[in-house]
């Protein structure tokens, strides 16, 4: 008895990728070309937890974030400048969930991740990419100057980048935590594409909530790491209506000299 023919990929992601393997899960959902979840072991106690349970992190990721997205301009402002047929990636999306439109990119296998990579590997030819949104994901890469060539190697010409990265923002890792950068290192950075946008996400005031919460946290850390970051993340909820300030505190014009983080686009 023949076996049933396989059920066919969507045409969009059949032209769009490079490398072999590719391997498709048995419901057509999830997408594995660069082997195994990466091993690394950094990550702490309290985000592996909240990884296991996406809809708690989410929420508790909103109550401990130091903006409010719909303040800002965000990853939904910044597709809605696409049009509905074009490919757009997350990279390092984690449990997000910006549209459904759009495929998910992490080199951990969750629930609505569509493919599993690197982002300085990604599986797709030259240009073929609209548009990459990479959000909370320079940072935690140690090799930032490569996951940077691949975005411009994967981009159509004109295709755009949105990123947020953070200023005075303190250590976070998952699993690691490398980098931070002013309006002009970020300028810097993306040396290659032009600037359309650089403006403050999370000001002045998510600032010093961020640093209060991880000062108070401190005697905590005597016990052990991980009471201290359920303490600063404790900490964090309790000062939650201070971050409704924090778009007032955007405006004023040296804002970006004490901002958290910055959100910015890039095109090639």
């Amino acid at each position: 008895m023949a076996s049933p023919a396989p059920e066919k990929k969507p045409a969009k992601f059949e032209e769009k990728f490079s490398k072999k393997p590719l391997f498709v899960n048995e419901k057509g959902q999830r997408f594995f070309v660069q082997g195994k979840e990466n091993e690394k072991s950094g990550e702490n106690e309290v985000k592996k937890f909240l990884k296991k349970h996406p809809s708690l992190f989410r929420f508790l990721r909103f109550l401990i974030s130091p903006s409010l997205k719909f303040f800002s301009y965000s990853a939904g402002d910044f597709i809605k400048e696409f049009e509905r047929s074009s490919l757009i990636l997350n990279v390092g999306a984690g449990n997000s969930k910006i549209s459904s439109e759009i495929v998910n990119i992490d080199i951990t296998p969750l629930e609505n991740i569509h493919i599993i990579s690197f982002a300085h590997q990604m599986p797709f030819k030259d240009g073929t990419i609209d548009g990459i949104i990479a959000e909370v994901l320079l940072e935690h890469v140690d090799n930032i100057e490569e996951v940077v060539k691949e975005f411009h190697r994967v981009l159509k010409p004109a295709g755009k980048v949105y990123i947020t990265a953070p200023f005075l923002y303190p250590f976070h890792a998952v699993p690691g935590d490398y980098h931070r950068w002013t309006k002009s290192g970020l300028q810097l950075l993306f040396l290659d594409f032009k600037t359309k946008k650089i403006e403050v996400y999370a000001g002045p005031m998510a600032t010093l909530v961020l640093s209060t919460a991880y000062f108070l946290a401190l005697p905590f850390s005597i016990v052990s790491k991980t009471l201290y970051e359920y303490a600063a993340y404790f900490f964090l909820i309790i000062m939650f209506p201070l971050k409704f300030l924090d778009p007032l505190f955007r405006k004023f014009p040296g804002a970006h000299y004490s901002a958290s983080v910055f959100a910015a686009v890039f095109e090639k």
